[in-house]
């Protein structure tokens, strides 16, 4: 079948906000990872890694219920999951070594955190608003 652009273009700001999520969350890992060249793998791994949990935090719930798995009984796990990329950023405060300009990100950050929590715990109890 034939897609129109004009198909596409209704899907222009599911498009264009997907976009910008990801880029935010890969963004602010990136730059906590270049900004902590100093510290020890371990430590610059966790300081970094909150951008990319908040991708996995939405993202693997979604993945299983498209493919129509049901994993409503991981319901629990889930919202203990979703303390992960914030234990990042509250350790990330303590430990980062580079500038303290990188903490604005959090401001693009934490509003994707809870965006994620909220997609992603309809995903995992299959209850959509």
């Amino acid at each position: 079948m034939l897609i129109t652009i004009s198909e596409h273009l209704n899907n222009l700001p599911e498009i264009a906000f997907a976009t910008s999520y990801i880029l935010i969350c890969i963004g602010s890992s990136v730059s906590f990872w270049v900004a902590n060249s100093s510290l020890n793998i371990g430590q610059r791994l966790f300081i970094s890694c909150h951008g990319f949990l908040t991708l996995l935090v939405i993202g693997i719930p979604l993945l299983f219920f498209a493919s129509g798995w049901s994993i409503s009984a991981f319901t629990n796990a889930f919202q203990v999951s979703c303390l992960l990329p914030m234990l990042s950023i509250i350790y990330s405060l303590f430990r980062h070594s580079g500038t303290k300009l990188l903490f604005w990100l959090y401001l693009l950050l934490v509003p994707a955190i809870m965006w994620a929590w909220f997609i992603g715990s309809m995903a995992v109890s299959g209850d959509w608003l």
